[in-house]
C-alpha cells in the first residue's frame, strides 16, 4: 500500500473476530426464534438489532444508574463502547458483547474489561464475553451455542427481576409511614395548654439542677 493509498485509509469498525461474533450471534437469535415458536422473548430476539460499537453512555444513564460509582467508571462509560449492542426493534437495548481478542489480554485490556463490568454491574446491564475459542466452537456447533445463550439470558432476566424486587421493597421500607407524618402534623398544629408549658419548665429545672450537682 502506497502512503496515499495508506493515508486515505480509514480504521475499520469491527475486527475479524468482532465480525465473526456478530454473525454467530445473529444466526443464533435466529435459531432461537424457530426453536422457541411460543415465547414472546424470543421472538423479540428474532426481530432486535444488532449493532457494533455503540457508546456505554448511549445505553446506560451515567449520573442516574453510575452515580454512586467511582469518577473512572463514569468517566469510562463516555468514553467506551460496547463492540456488539442487541435491541430490540422499538431500540430498547437488551444486553451487549463483547468478543475478547488478544486486545483484552494487555493491562490496558483488562483495565478497560474492568472498567466495563463494573459499569455493567452498576446498571444491571447483560454483557456477554466471548473468547475466540467461544466464537470457534459456536461457529462448528451453532445449535449447541444458541442453547447456551438461551440460558444465559434467561439467568440474566431472572437475576435482574429478581434484583428490582429487592430494590423496590427496601425503597418501601425507607419510606416514612404516612399515618405518622399527617400524627406528626397534627399534634404540631394543636395549641399549647399551660401543662405543657409548666411541665417544660420543670424539665428545664431539673437538667439545670442537674447540671449544677455535676458541676
Amino acid at each position: 500500500m502506497s502512503y496515499l493509498e495508506d493515508f486515505v485509509a480509514f480504521k475499520p469498525l469491527q475486527t475479524g473476530l468482532e465480525r465473526r461474533s456478530e454473525a454467530l450471534l445473529r444466526t443464533a437469535l435466529a435459531l432461537l426464534s424457530q426453536k422457541y415458536v411460543r415465547s414472546q422473548y424470543a421472538k423479540e430476539l428474532a426481530e432486535a438489532r444488532v449493532s457494533p460499537q455503540v457508546r456505554l453512555a448511549d445505553v446506560i444513564d451515567v449520573d442516574r444508574q453510575l452515580g454512586h460509582c467511582p469518577w473512572r467508571v463514569r468517566d469510562f462509560a463516555f468514553k467506551g463502547s460496547f463492540d456488539l449492542l442487541v435491541s430490540a426493534s422499538d431500540g430498547q437495548p437488551l444486553f451487549a458483547v463483547e468478543a475478547d481478542g488478544p486486545s483484552h489480554q494487555t493491562d490496558n485490556g483488562r483495565r478497560r474489561d474492568a472498567l466495563k463490568d463494573a459499569a455493567c454491574s452498576a446498571a444491571m446491564f447483560p454483557l456477554l464475553r466471548l473468547s475466540p475459542k467461544d466464537v470457534w466452537e459456536g461457529e462448528r456447533r451453532p445449535p449447541e451455542f444458541a442453547e447456551r445463550l438461551w440460558t444465559w439470558l434467561s439467568i440474566m432476566r431472572d437475576l435482574r427481576g429478581e434484583v428490582i424486587e429487592l430494590l423496590v421493597a427496601a425503597e418501601a421500607a425507607l419510606q416514612p409511614d404516612p399515618y405518622e407524618e399527617m400524627e406528626a402534623e397534627r399534634q404540631a398544629e394543636l395549641p399549647r395548654s399551660p401543662y405543657d408549658e409548666l411541665v417544660e419548665q420543670i424539665e428545664a429545672e431539673r437538667a439545670a439542677e442537674y447540671d449544677r450537682w455535676l458541676s
